[in-house]
């Protein structure tokens, strides 16, 4: 096996009030190759999120001062860096809340450290391969879909996409009247990280329809037991 613990991969933030979970945290991304900074609360992971600019955030859902659900929808509001969610409660309701508010993926304490940081490699490989794709447009009728911001603007206005719903919106219009399947969107959208349930997706699917309802209705079309498609323009 190869020593990575000299090799640095980029700076994690984690925000986790709890003494042993951050120390597993420490050891374990330490001897990954990344470089760990901490705080323990919601407002002091806040500032350090403002003033370390990490390449990725874990955080915990029950923290002093701001929960977790509160500092994830402050960090997306500002960036599309990776947010890992932790909780001590294994429920489903958290997970759909936390991935709402713009976590990328959700992992039920207690957890496997090996499984950690294998999600956290996932999601830093899908971030960097995001970021370097070449700039590039899709243009679904009068929305504008900018890859390389990942943005969506109507007519130069811009809609407050969550990233997960930017990539629901991305898949769905680079096909315009093709259904995708539940198992298909979850695929493109966590890979095989995901385990959470299938309807996790009609969810987002609502939450995206809400939003491009305020400029043009009907474009997102249920394909019962199957999936969504956007219809042609």
């Amino acid at each position: 096996m190869i020593d990575t613990s000299d090799i640095n991969y980029g700076k994690i933030l984690v925000v986790e009030d709890d003494s042993v979970t951050r120390e597993i945290l420490r050891i374990w991304l330490r001897k990954s190759g990344y470089r760990p900074i901490f705080a323990e609360s919601g407002p002091h992971g806040f500032q350090a999120f403002l003033t370390e600019e990490p390449e990725m955030v874990i955080l915990d859902i029950m923290l002093p001062g701001l929960d977790g659900f509160e500092l994830c929808r402050k960090i997306r509001q500002r960036s599309f860096v990776p947010i890992l969610m932790l909780s001590a409660r294994d429920d489903f309701t958290d997970k759909i809340l936390g991935l709402e508010m713009g976590a990328d993926d959700y992992l039920a304490k207690p957890f496997q450290p090996q499984e950690l940081i294998a999600r956290v490699r996932a999601q830093l490989r899908r971030s960097q391969f995001e970021a370097s794709a070449p700039s590039d447009f899709i243009d679904y009728g009068d929305f504008r879909l900018d890859l390389e911001a990942r943005r969506v603007t109507y007519q130069d206005e811009e809609l407050g996409l969550t990233p997960t719903e930017f990539r629901l919106f991305h898949l769905l219009a680079s096909s315009p009247g093709a259904t995708f399947s539940r198992e298909r969107i979850i695929e493109y959208l966590w890979g095989d990280d995901f385990d959470g349930g299938v309807r996790t997706i009609d969810s987002h699917a609502r939450n995206l329809r809400g939003k491009l309802k305020s400029y043009e209705d009907g474009l997102i079309e249920s394909v019962r037991g199957v999936g969504y498609r956007v219809i042609r323009l």
